[in-house]
């Protein structure tokens, strides 16, 4: 039986160190403070088609936590970091960027430094799945909408304890609500609901991150036939939508044939659309 080719090393700063090296401190700003921020980036055939926007996402991210943006920090500069690395086709990626250490709550300074990891990636190919989700509503932790709640940073908390209560609830997705008690996303997706021909998702003020493929999805879907609607979206009106699906980057689209909270249980039906994005997905790497 063949084995899956390992990724023996990571990039920090530009220098390759074995994996299983120890090389950050423990003052280091993320380890004390969570100060800093994270990318995930899939490889498939040696190609990476939204390493541009999640470099965007990336300065964006790095603004808004008053970090100084290194003016090489391109996408063509992360291609050749991330090559370093690679010794396989497909491969999930993690591009971090931190503060440099020093200072305790008030950092001694603004500059940065990055880390990429990667693991060997399962499935190249994006499927739609034959049974729909299974979803429960997480209502113990609230998602508060700020500055930075459209990013990626390293507090993950509210997604670290959404993904222990789905799996305590084994169920397949949970569906985080923000502080206003409004569906903001899942646990690792961005969320969306359908009624005729109308995509309805949380608009970024709704405290949502600002999701690679949901940026994809909110710009594809007119020639897929769909108007898209951004708007505060109340468990109460979980009935009134024909079908729900969450994506990501990773997983690609997948749909939802159950929402489950305290009060009420909400079903949901397959769409082809969610067939429609995975193949699009699948042509920009083939």
């Amino acid at each position: 039986m063949d084995t899956m080719p390992n990724i023996n090393f990571l990039n920090y700063n530009g220098t390759l160190y074995p994996n299983e090296q120890a090389i950050l401190r423990l003052s280091n700003r993320q380890f004390c403070y969570g100060d800093g921020l994270f990318e995930t980036i899939r490889c498939v055939n040696g190609q990476m088609p939204f390493l541009e926007n999640h470099c965007l996402r990336l300065h964006a991210a790095m603004q808004a936590l008053k970090m100084n943006v290194p003016i090489h920090y391109s996408a063509a500069f992360f291609r050749e970091e991330i090559a370093k690395i690679l010794t396989v086709p497909h491969a999930r990626i993690r591009l971090t960027v931190g503060r440099i250490d020093g200072g305790l709550y008030t950092p001694q300074s603004h500059e940065v430094f990055f880390t990429i990891t990667a693991q060997p990636l399962n499935n190249q190919h994006f499927s739609t799945n034959e049974k729909g989700l299974q979803c429960m509503i997480f209502d113990e932790v609230f998602v508060n909408p700020t500055v930075y709640s459209a990013y990626k940073t390293n507090n993950a908390l509210p997604y670290v304890l959404a993904a222990i209560f789905r799996q305590a609830q084994q169920v397949d997705e949970s569906i985080l609500l923000n502080i206003y008690g409004r569906i903001c996303e899942a646990t690792s997706s961005s969320i969306f609901f359908v009624k005729g021909k109308e995509i309805y998702t949380p608009p970024l003020s709704e405290g949502c991150l600002a999701g690679i493929l949901r940026k994809y999805i909110l710009l594809k879907a007119k020639e897929w036939g769909y108007d898209v609607v951004e708007k505060a979206i109340l468990l109460a009106e979980l009935p009134f939508f024909e079908a729900a699906f969450v994506s990501n980057t990773q997983q690609g689209a997948r749909w939802i044939n159950k929402i489950n909270n305290a009060t009420q249980v909400v079903d949901f039906q397959y769409i082809p659309l969610v067939g429609q994005i995975n193949e699009s997905l699948n042509l920009l790497t083939n």
